[in-house]
């Protein structure tokens, strides 16, 4: 018995688990796993599929019983049923569509280890700025979050040895002034309509 191979399919378990029903991709997640533990090949992909299948009865044996009565409805003749099942397939079909037109692509672009990666980036770009207009206002937080053209610019001159001119470092510049400028304001001046207003003595 290995032991290693044990603690990798524990390990890709879990990813599969916390992933599968949060908003982010689980499928991204596990390719990202496989990548860092080596659990690749045949192997790593029979795997892949099948913990999936997991996830999926997972989730039929939570809403068994609106599958059930779905189902139940349908055969009824039943119109909310048969609107939901209609609804179901109409969202199924694009997708299904574009996967087997579009599989070679899929398969040899969007399941690279770097892509899945930079597919988590973004997400959780998105999810960080969501939570900072949560508590932020808009004029405050995209002047502030501008400092990523800053880094994206070192980034490039350091890794990719871009050639940056004056000219695009002064522009730099004058973003970084702006960050520092905009941050040192009050973060939320928004006022709120829903509470009512004392009355004037």
């Amino acid at each position: 018995m290995d032991l290693t191979l044990i603690w990798k399919t524990v390990l890709i378990g879990v990813v599969e688990g916390l992933t599968e029903f949060l908003p982010v991709s689980s499928t991204g997640h596990i390719i990202l796993a496989e990548e860092i533990l080596h659990f690749q090949g045949p192997p790593g992909k029979v795997f892949e599929i099948v913990i999936q299948l997991g996830a999926i009865l997972a989730v039929c044996f939570l809403y068994r019983q609106k599958i059930f009565t779905t189902v139940e409805g349908v055969l009824k003749r039943d119109c909310p049923s048969l609107r939901f099942a209609a609804a179901i397939i109409v969202a199924f079909l694009p997708a299904a569509v574009i996967g087997v037109l579009a599989h070679k692509y899929i398969k040899s672009v969007l399941f690279s280890p770097w892509v899945a990666a930079g597919v988590c980036l973004l997400l959780l770009w998105m999810f960080s700025q969501m939570a900072l207009l949560s508590f932020a206002d808009l004029s405050y937080v995209l002047p502030v979050t501008s400092i990523g053209y800053v880094l994206s610019a070192v980034a490039g001159r350091v890794f990719l040895h871009e050639q940056i001119s004056p000219g695009r470092w002064s522009g730099v510049f004058l973003i970084m002034t702006g960050v520092v400028l905009v941050g040192r304001t009050i973060h939320n001046t928004t006022v709120d309509h829903n509470t009512t207003a004392e009355p004037e003595r």
